[in-house]
């Protein structure tokens, strides 16, 4: 799991003795992208208790293959072995899929005539730039042009793209297959800066931005002025290289190796994404000029405002003071001095429980954690020891994590 929230999740790969560009099907430990979900509640169905019956694998038992799963994903849990994982994020075999990256076994592949037209298969995986291709769904760049999977038009290089070493990939993470070649694994979660992306809401920063030939990638944020008087660009689950990148001012390793944006918990501080007004510490959920949904500056420092001191934070009858929250992990936010309530709140220092959950009102102090597929805003909202809080389809969920 994520030491900061989020867990993720690395590929390890392995190559295919027929193709030695091809990645084994069998040995992929990745995911990433979409979810159900509904403003209504502030919930999403993930699917953790109203799958249909199924009489395959369930999850945490051993496998060989994404087929042999109920899940349709089978890849390495925390203990290194092969079971059938949660396809939290991405789409199990036999979903119907439009891009490789959108299935968890990184295999968008023809469905022999069937209905959808192709679907998430145990294989073969995409192939990297410069492998033979029929069309855009065979690469992992989704570009096929003149039989020959294409260089992506992004500077960072997509899952199951050929790397050198982490800083070739979009993910930060370029990990070996069995016969010592290197590939871009595919993060858990939203799709991050660079990645394939379909809609808006695969991306961690809500950009899918269409190139040329018609690939859409996650787009970088317009630089947004926070309330600390400092840029960011990356929200929640995005690739950070230091805190200062993030609106969340939180930047922290992940279990694979890169670092990503943590969300703080209660409220949403100025530049973060939102859908809604009350998702924001201001209460202004506005389109950037870009037209993304994002957390806009109030009059003053409101609770839950990030902040670099006293100055930045609303004065009045009772006073807000900058002060670090939480304490352990060194983000500075406006607070009140007042004790914890079990009522309404902003963030999770105003609840006895320590848990500020969204509601279809605004923000209340929960009794209890949070099961799967309820809106959380951080990592120990969740209920679950291998449950976190994760970005799908552009909300904040408690899903199970596939490591």
């Amino acid at each position: 799991m994520r030491p900061f929230a989020v867990a993720a999740s690395c590929l390890s790969l392995a190559c295919d003795g027929a193709l030695l560009d091809v990645l084994d099907p069998t040995s992929i430990d990745d995911a990433s992208l979409t979810s159900d979900a509904t403003q209504d509640g502030r919930e999403a169905d993930m699917g953790v208790d109203a799958s249909p019956p199924c009489n395959k694998l369930a999850i945490d038992v051993a496998c060989t293959k994404s087929s042999d799963c109920c899940s349709g994903f089978c890849a390495l849990d925390s203990a290194s072995h092969r079971t059938c994982r949660p396809s939290t994020g991405c789409l199990g075999v036999g979903s119907a899929c439009g891009f490789a990256g959108a299935c968890c076994t990184l295999a968008c592949a023809d469905n022999d005539g069937g209905s959808p037209n192709r679907v998430c298969a145990d294989g073969p995986v995409c192939m990297p730039q410069g492998q033979v291709c029929a069309r855009a769904e065979d690469c992992c760049s989704q570009s096929c042009i003149g039989g020959k999977c294409a260089k992506s038009s992004v500077a960072c290089s997509p899952a199951g793209e050929a790397c050198a070493g982490d800083p070739d990939c979009c993910g930060g993470v370029c990990v070996s297959t069995s016969n010592n070649q290197r590939r871009c694994a595919l993060l858990e979660g939203c799709r991050v800066l660079g990645e394939v992306c379909a809609a808006p809401s695969d991306c961690c920063g809500g950009s899918c931005v269409v190139d040329m030939i018609g690939v859409g990638h996650c787009g970088a944020l317009l630089t947004c002025k926070a309330n600390d008087g400092k840029a960011c660009r990356r929200t929640v689950d995005d690739i950070c290289g230091n805190d200062d990148d993030c609106c969340s001012r939180r930047c922290l390793p992940t279990s694979e190796g890169s670092h990503r944006c943590a969300p703080i918990g209660g409220c949403r501080p100025v530049c973060e994404i939102c859908t809604r007004a009350a998702d924001c510490c201001s209460g202004a959920c506005l389109a950037d000029a870009n037209g993304v949904m994002r957390c806009q500056q109030g009059n003053c420092g409101n609770e839950g405002e990030i902040c670099a001191g006293d100055p930045n934070c609303c004065s009045g009858d009772t006073p807000l003071k900058c002060d670090p929250d939480p304490a352990s992990l060194g983000a500075h936010r406006c607070v009140p001095s007042t004790p914890c309530t079990a009522s309404t709140c902003a963030i999770p220092r105003d609840c006895c429980t320590g848990i500020c959950a969204p509601t279809s009102g605004a923000f209340a102090c929960a009794s209890a954690c949070l099961p799967d597929g309820k809106s959380c805003t951080e990592r120990t909202d969740c209920c679950g020891t291998k449950s976190d809080c994760l970005q799908l389809a552009g909300m904040l969920v408690c899903a199970p994590s596939i490591r």
